[in-house]
């Protein structure tokens, strides 16, 4: 029995040592044995994917489907065309805010519907401002935004009327059209505040600064000061205003055009030049009368100055005179004349080679072309005129010019703008061919007369004309002023003034923005003007020419009592056309001039302007059909002369020779160039037409009644 038991303990023990020696306690160095189960088998399901469609209708959605997977959100972007409304969508959710439709958690294919109804149409009108659109009907809950005319003094927006109860104050108010609106820009007076800048104001609101409230009912950009000596600084020579006090701003000469800032306000400081030591000067020992001022002539100049101010006044009484042989052989590079300046003899500027800049009165009395000798002319590029005397031509209707510049400089939209001479002025409605462009652009008349220099004006449009603008010039070929001559000194018969400088009394800016040494007669012309016009009497800038036999309007259109009737007479127009390389030379009519011989001018000017991204076209002024010779009635002459002025001046013509030969029942007092009423029509469609090819514009009209007939100077025969 004792061994039985032995035994039985024996094999216990054998048995748990056995399980000790298959466990690893992580010690010794025994051998170990694991068991490891294999992984389960996984089956990996294929991702779903479904397609959202958008169903076409009267809006627009973008994309038009997309794939999505299960569960994912789908979004387009989703507009109504114009005139509809969408109102519901079959799926999703759609936001008319920001335009998009959101269809979330895609479970299966769609197919979204959207259901839009017709918008209604309501009455949109607006005054003295500009719009996002047109007036007339537009769709309800069109977004709109109407800006107030730059440079006017904004006081508020009202509906219905003009009034005080505001709506806005903004300058660009937006809104939603939710019922039929009539809303008015409302201004206060636009105000120019001058500062004697260092020198003292007589009469003014304080001791150094001015307030001027201009007239900007008819020219929307006045004339600044002219210098009547109003401002005033003991030593110093006023030379021009700027609208910053160290100069580094606009700078304007006295008298000239100015454009407000945008709030409709301007700033302008005096800018003086100190004069020269009167030590530096030989004055004569005598006074002279000239231009009806009493006083002293310089002799002589001794000095060194890079700039040479000509003193007021010496030993109490005005300079009036720069002698013969004043200023010899000198290096200054700018002189200045003071208001008091009424004669500059000849020679009296010799070998200074040196000069560029010249500040020039009005107030000059006489200077002819030879005060300066060839070497002085080297150099010579800024002609900066400031009035120093009052106006007198604005009173007539060539003395309204002025208003063209202003609506180039004030413009809003892009330009486009009309270089020629008296042809355009009575031959062009602004109003309706602003509205044939939609009133997407400024259309500006600047038609002047035959004998005014064009070229003059190219250049100076090169400051104010950029990318989005158009220049079409539409020359008189029957004159050489027009078609490239660079004198400034025409003598109309009957007259004694030069055309060009007459023409621009009331913005002398031309004259800021050229090099004058483009342009030859200048001192001359300037001479014929100054003493055609020193007799006549004193005006101011703020003159309308409007008469009850004719007027000029604030787009500088022409108009006249009669201009509805033709001549029955049976003489023909006074001015031969052929349509060749000649022209008139209008100081010996008897002779023809070549224009091919002026070409270097024009081809110049045409090119910077289109360096600055200026679209520049050449179109045909009207003509009576009565006033060509018989070749220029050959359509093998006209085609000649279409290429020569295209292979000369570098420059694409629009429109044809025969769209702008009229008959006599569409021409004024048998005039060469000047239409009546009915041909004025006649003669804006024909350049619509012809600007609307060359512009990309698409659908243009075909008919020249489709914007209505109610136009200025405009008539229509059925």
């Amino acid at each position: 029995m004792k061994l039985f038991y032995r035994c039985r303990y024996l094999l216990l023990a054998l048995l748990l040592l056995g399980v000790l020696v298959s466990c690893d306690f992580g010690g010794g160095g025994g051998t170990t044995t694991q068991t490891t189960t294999p992984p389960a088998t996984t089956t990996t399901e294929p991702e779903v994917f479904y397609t959202v469609t958008v169903a076409s209708g009267a809006y627009t959605v973008t994309p038009d489907s997309q794939q999505v997977s299960a569960g994912d959100t789908a979004t387009f972007t989703l507009l109504p065309q114009t005139g509809y409304e969408i109102t519901a969508v079959s799926a999703g959710t759609y936001n008319s805010v920001a335009g998009t439709l959101v269809v979330s958690d895609v479970q299966a294919n769609i197919t979204v519907t959207v259901t839009t109804v017709e918008s209604q149409r309501l009455s949109f009108m607006f005054y003295d401002c500009t719009a996002s659109v047109p007036s007339g009907l537009q769709y309800e809950n069109t977004e709109i935004t109407v800006s107030a005319k730059k440079g006017k003094a904004l006081l508020g927006w009202t509906l219905g009327e003009p009034g005080t109860e505001y709506v806005s104050t903004d300058r660009n108010y937006t809104f939603t059209l939710t019922e039929a609106v009539s809303i008015y820009a409302n201004y206060g007076p636009s105000t120019i505040t001058y500062d004697a800048n260092g020198g003292t104001v007589v009469g003014g609101t304080t001791s150094t600064t001015m307030l001027d409230t201009p007239d900007i009912s008819f020219y929307t950009a006045p004339n600044s000061r002219w210098d009547n000596h109003t401002f005033r600084r003991t030593g110093y020579v006023l030379i021009g205003y700027n609208t910053e006090a160290d100069g580094s701003g606009q700078a304007y000469g006295m008298g000239s055009k100015v454009t407000f800032a945008e709030d409709g306000h301007l700033t302008l400081y005096c800018m003086w030049a100190q004069e020269t030591p009167a030590s530096s000067f030989t004055f004569s020992s005598g006074t002279y009368t000239v231009g009806g001022l009493n006083g002293y002539a310089v002799t002589g100049y001794s000095g060194n100055d890079d700039t040479v101010v000509i003193p007021a006044s010496h030993n109490g009484k005005p300079v009036v005179r720069l002698a013969s042989g004043a200023l010899q052989n000198k290096d200054f590079t700018t002189l200045v004349f003071s208001r008091n300046m009424r004669e500059v003899q000849e020679n009296a500027v010799t070998g200074c080679g040196s000069l560029i800049t010249l500040y020039f009165p009005d107030s000059i009395w006489s200077i002819p072309d030879e005060a300066f000798d060839e070497i002085t002319y080297s150099n010579f590029r800024n002609f900066y005129i400031n009035a120093t005397s009052a106006p007198r031509n604005t009173k007539w209707w060539d003395g309204s010019y002025r208003v063209k510049w202003d609506r180039m400089v004030t413009a809003d939209k892009p330009r486009i703008v009309f270089l020629s001479g008296s042809s355009s002025i009575q031959g062009l409605s602004t109003p309706y061919l602003e509205a044939l462009f939609d009133n997407q652009y400024t259309v500006v008349n600047y038609g002047t007369i035959r004998t005014s220099n064009m070229m003059l004006y190219m250049e100076a449009f090169q400051a104010i004309l950029g990318e989005e603008d158009t220049l079409v010039f539409a020359p008189e070929h029957t004159s050489i002023y027009q078609m490239g001559a660079s004198t400034l000194d025409y003598l109309r018969v009957g007259t004694a003034t030069s055309n060009t400088f007459r023409d621009t009394e009331g913005v002398y800016n031309v004259y800021w923005h050229v090099d004058i040494s483009n342009y030859t007669n200048v001192f001359d012309g300037f001479t014929h003007y100054s003493q055609w016009r020193y007799p006549m009497q004193e005006l101011h800038y703020d003159w309308i020419f409007n008469t009850a036999a004719n007027w000029v309007d604030r787009y500088g259109d022409f108009h006249a009592a009669d201009k509805h009737t033709f001549s029955t007479s049976a003489t023909p127009p006074s001015i031969n056309v052929t349509f060749n390389h000649l022209t008139w030379d209008e100081t010996n009519t008897a002779d023809r001039a070549d224009f091919r011989d002026y070409a270097d001018l024009p081809v110049k000017l045409i090119s910077e302007l289109k360096e600055n991204g200026t679209r520049v076209y050449f179109a045909f002024a009207p003509v009576h059909e009565d006033a060509l010779n018989t070749a220029a009635k050959t359509t093998s002459a006209q085609n000649a002369f279409v290429e020569l002025i295209e292979d000369l001046w570098e420059i694409e013509t629009i429109g044809s020779i025969a769209d702008h030969i009229f008959e006599n029942e569409d021409m004024y007092k048998k005039d060469t160039h000047h239409l009546n009423d009915y041909g004025r029509v006649k003669h804006c469609f024909f350049l619509y037409q012809a600007l609307a090819e060359v512009l990309g514009i698409e659908d243009p009209y075909t008919d020249s009644k489709a914007k209505g007939t109610d136009f200025a100077g405009c008539l229509w025969r059925d």
